[in-house]
């Protein structure tokens, strides 16, 4: 069984020297170095063309992320998710107090809100 590497449009060191939106034509244009893209394994599925000074990606990626973020459905369900995410930080900040932390240290902190992320949930399940 022969199995098709799906490579994505952006190579995947995502090293892009410059990028450019066109109002006008509504695409995004980005540059890289055209060493990169020359030993990528995708660069037979790859939609970025290796010139002599630069490899070119021309997309209209924005005007579909654009497209997708209008549509109410998605909206809705995005607001609804962000929502639900907010509260749940609120809640442990105000019931748990870690809005400022006593502490220092990154292992200490991680430890500390990780306790009381424990804490949150079992007051949920209770």
């Amino acid at each position: 069984m022969k199995t098709t590497r799906r490579c994505s449009p952006v190579p995947k060191t995502r090293l892009c020297v410059h990028t450019f939106f066109n109002e006008g034509k509504d695409e995004l244009i980005a540059w890289f170095a055209p060493h990169v893209c020359k030993e990528c394994p995708c660069k037979e599925q790859c939609p970025v063309k290796i010139q002599k000074k630069k490899a070119l990606l021309k997309t209209l990626l924005a005007a579909e992320i654009r497209k997708e973020l209008a549509d109410p459905e998605f909206r809705r369900e995005a607001t609804s998710k962000r929502a639900a995410i907010e509260g749940t930080i609120s809640a442990i900040k105000r019931g748990q107090g870690a809005g400022k932390l006593s502490i220092r240290g990154q292992i200490k902190r991680t430890l500390v809100m990780g306790f009381k992320t424990i804490a949150h949930n079992f007051q949920q399940v209770a």
